[in-house]
């Protein structure tokens, strides 16, 4: 803990875990009950998501490796405002408006979010935390980075609930 970076990290992570909820869980029974998807298209566009992970791992390789950190992580920030606008008409149905098939807005969204996700914020992070691993704990020192990040993504679902809970009312 004594290395600047490394306490840095933790602190960038808990505090994005914090202020960045997750309303993942919302989003299955909208699709479920809302949507009418069936569960087996549920499960086959989280299949589609890990071949995404590793179209993403491989552009970040050939593509991205030699960017700054935070750069990555702006771009993620515009390529999420970029996107934002996609969830909210999906939400609020206007693509069926427009005449987008629910089925064809998800996979594009889905699609690119995971690959750009990917490039731009995980394997980033997971560079970020193999280069401020001390020498002799490196495996630990991982480890514990990537159990905190791991545990963020909890910590978003449940700020997602609560403000869940307390704003918006869905059930």
């Amino acid at each position: 803990m004594k290395i600047r970076e490394f306490h840095r990290t933790i602190l960038y992570i808990f505090i994005s875990g914090v202020l960045v909820p997750s309303f993942g869980t919302f989003g299955y029974y909208f699709m479920l009950d809302v949507v009418m998807l069936s569960k087996f298209t549920i499960a086959m566009l989280g299949v589609l998501g890990f071949c995404c992970l590793l179209i993403g791992a491989s552009m970040f390789q050939i593509f991205f490796k030699e960017k700054e950190i935070r750069t990555l992580f702006f771009y993620s920030f515009l390529v999420s405002l970029v996107f934002s606008p996609f969830q909210f008409m999906f939400v609020l149905r206007k693509n069926v408006e427009f005449g987008i098939p629910d089925l064809a807005l998800i996979v594009f969204t889905d699609v690119i979010d995971d690959i750009l996700s990917q490039c731009l914020v995980l394997m980033p992070l997971m560079v970020l935390f193999a280069k401020i691993c001390p020498k002799n704990i490196e495996a630990t020192t991982f480890a514990f980075l990537t159990g905190t990040s791991n545990l963020m993504g909890s910590v978003r679902g449940i700020v997602g609930t609560l403000i869940n809970d307390k704003f918006v009312g869905v059930t």
